[in-house]
């Protein structure tokens, strides 16, 4: 068990235990023997950033670990999706392409940002199907 800011979350196989130095705690231990201790750190080395997790992080952890990753290298999402729901957008001649891929076993919720319509002109009801790739353009 990892404990970050308000949330817990599962670790997997091991611990590591760590000491730092130089290194900010992200995450401790929340259980055992190695309670409050580090469990994932990030350092900072001349313009860059290091991140070790002393444990194989759950899905959840997972996640969180990349959001900060993401965060810290200042990348921003295209758009909000549900887990599972990828988006990609391509630019060509003028159009820009919002790609939907359902990589779920269940419909999925998403809500297309203004500007966007389906690419074979048909209606979008906010839904994309199981295993489904929906395309957008905007003009």
């Amino acid at each position: 068990q990892v404990v970050w800011g308000d949330g817990t979350y599962e670790s997997i196989h091991w611990c590591d235990l760590l000491e730092t130095t130089t290194a900010e705690t992200l995450a401790t231990y929340g259980h055992d023997f190695y309670a409050g201790s580090p469990a994932i750190t990030r350092n900072r080395y001349g313009e860059g950033l290091c991140y070790y997790a002393g444990t194989t992080p759950g899905p959840q952890l997972a996640d969180r670990l990349v959001a900060q990753l993401l965060s810290d290298a200042g990348v921003s999402p295209l758009m909000a999706t549900p887990h599972g729901v990828e988006a990609v957008r391509r630019v060509k001649d003028g159009r820009t392409y919002l790609f939907l891929l359902n990589h779920n076993g269940q419909e999925e919720s998403v809500a297309v940002p203004g500007g966007f319509t389906p690419w074979d002109g048909a209606a979008w009801d906010g839904t994309i199907a199981p295993y489904a790739t929906q395309v957008f353009v905007k003009e």
